[in-house]
């Protein structure tokens, strides 16, 4: 994929904001922009050393944003 610049406040299962997470971001060549919120912030099941387990909303959420961007 080629390189965004935007705000990216979103990590896999937990936001870094206790009240929302959200990703702004712009392509590098400009053509393509997006902006998505996030209620759900804490899908992911921890394991026994507290690792955030994947969930399908990882995926689904890095389909989007791959489509979004690149078409």
């Amino acid at each position: 994929m080629g390189e965004l610049g935007g705000q990216d406040l979103f990590e896999r299962g937990a936001a870094v904001r206790p009240e929302g997470a959200d990703v702004a971001v712009t392509r590098a060549d400009g053509k393509r922009q997006m902006a998505v919120a996030v209620n759900l912030q804490r899908w992911n099941r921890l394991d026994p050393s507290g690792r955030p387990q994947p969930h399908p909303i990882d995926d689904a959420l890095a389909t989007f944003y791959r489509v979004a961007m690149y078409g």
